[in-house]
């Protein structure tokens, strides 16, 4: 993280899945560029929340509630959360791919919005392999292959994949021009 602040301009914004694993990732990060946190609802990891048992995979699966971020995170903006649930944030079941793309376009939407609104300044996602691939597709308007859907699997054997493996970095500017 400290090596990244020499790139990075003085005002950076982290958005973060609520999943456990990019908190405790982003915590440190926060911490090194004294930078904000936002937890965002929409920044998951496709397929949900889900419980995998005999190779079969379904949900909700048990997640942090905003009051555990909320103690174990007390920095970090909780504010877009849905609001206090004993079963956690996620209460959907299992997120198709299809939905996963349509998830994507809604966050399309929300980065050329946050690109207009913080002009000056960067924003960082800690998020997820499967969402990044969909989200790259979505900005590249590259069509993902819905022929390979399958239920209740996140299937990355398709004509294009871009392949992050966890703790990968990449580095996209959303230009003001498009």
């Amino acid at each position: 993280a400290a090596s990244c602040q020499q790139m990075l301009p003085s005002s950076v914004k982290i958005f973060v899945s609520p999943f456990l694993r990019t908190l405790q990732t982003a915590a440190p990060l926060a911490n090194a560029l004294k930078s904000k946190v936002v937890v965002h609802p929409l920044l998951y990891e496709v397929g949900g929340v889900y419980v995998e048992s005999e190779g079969q995979r379904h949900g909700p699966g048990a997640c942090l509630s905003p009051s555990d971020m909320e103690r174990d995170f007390p920095d970090f903006d909780i504010s877009r959360l849905p609001g206090p649930s004993h079963r956690g944030w996620y209460q959907g079941g299992w997120e198709t791919d299809a939905a996963a793309r349509q998830r994507c376009q809604q966050l399309l939407s929300w980065l050329q919005s946050l690109r207009e609104e913080q002009q000056n300044s960067w924003a960082v996602l800690v998020i997820h392999g499967h969402l990044i691939d969909l989200l790259l597709k979505a900005l590249l308007g590259i069509v993902d292959d819905p022929e390979g859907d399958l239920e209740n699997e996140n299937v990355m054997e398709r004509r294009v994949v871009f392949f992050t493996p966890n703790c990968a970095t990449a580095h996209v500017s959303l230009r003001p021009d498009g």
